[in-house]
């Protein structure tokens, strides 16, 4: 993989090097994922079965 990367795993990248794949690839950074819609956080409280319960019938059997 470090050929193939055309780095020295020993030594790493020069400082110029470096520099250059900055401006060729951009930063190494992940994208910033999406915030979670409001109404989602609000449903996703009431997702799992003991909180679905106080929205079901009294007659009903949780």
């Amino acid at each position: 993989m470090a050929a193939e990367l055309r780095v020295d795993p020993a030594r790493g990248l020069s400082a110029a090097e470096a520099q250059q794949r900055l401006q060729e690839y951009g930063p190494n950074a992940l994208a910033a994922a999406k915030p979670e819609p409001v109404w989602k956080q609000f449903f996703k409280h009431y997702a799992d079965d003991s909180r679905s319960c106080l929205w079901s019938p009294p007659w009903s059997a949780c």
